[in-house]
């Protein structure tokens, strides 16, 4: 049975506890992790240093960012039919790089980078050359059929105006027809009403006194 360690001397502060970092399993991006468990917190507010120097110091980050972006993968289960019946199997897919998981990777809240792209001109060129080349990734990806093409559409915007503004177009507003000129009734001087087919009249044409016309017996 091992010993306990000895007791630290008189007047010997303790040791500060080490702070655990927790791991969220629902996201697996890294930049989580160097906030947690730290005294920095978020990143913002005033008096702090710089996260970015300049440009370069940001596109570094970010490259940094697209190689580990490329390393992750979801498994997606297919399903194939072979003479023993449906077999499944699993494969992994990469997905595409956002600039959403690349603030997660910093770690760097979204009003921030904004305020970055606004407000910092030495890191305007690294932002513009970051949002361009995650576009054409994605762009690039649905050519390929790597990702849905009408997804990655949507998201940058690229859906047809026309197609849309047709899909909402309101239904076009048809006049009502009244009632009282559907012809749906007998003629009351009609001699022979069951003999059908019979001449129907509408409510307004016998209101009006519109006389019995019998019908063609050659059916002309």
């Amino acid at each position: 049975m091992p010993l306990p360690p000895p007791p630290p001397p008189p007047g010997a502060k303790p040791a500060p506890a080490v702070a655990k970092k927790k791991r969220n399993a629902w996201s697996p991006n890294p930049g989580l992790y160097a906030i947690t468990g730290t005294k920095r917190g978020f990143c913002g507010g005033e008096g702090r240093p710089r996260m970015f120097k300049n440009g370069e110091e940001l596109m570094d980050r970010y490259l940094e960012y697209c190689e580990w972006a490329a390393e992750q993968a979801f498994p997606v289960d297919k399903a194939f039919s072979t003479k023993r019946g449906i077999q499944h199997t699993s494969e992994r897919r990469t997905g595409p790089k956002t600039l959403e998981g690349f603030q997660l990777f910093i770690p760097v809240v979204h009003k921030t980078f904004q305020q970055w792209e606004r407000d910092r001109p030495d890191l305007t060129e690294a932002i513009s050359l970051i949002r361009a080349d995650i576009k054409d990734h994605k762009m690039r990806g649905a050519a390929a059929g790597v990702y849905s093409a009408s997804i990655v559409g949507r998201e940058l915007g690229l859906i047809d105006r026309a197609s849309v503004e047709a899909s909402f177009e309101p239904p076009v507003k048809r006049d009502k027809v009244n009632a009282e000129h559907h012809a749906i009734h007998v003629h009351p001087n009609d001699p022979d009403p069951l003999d059908l087919p019979r001449p129907l009249y509408s409510r307004a044409q016998l209101e009006a006194g519109i006389p019995f016309i019998p019908p063609d017996p050659k059916g002309g």
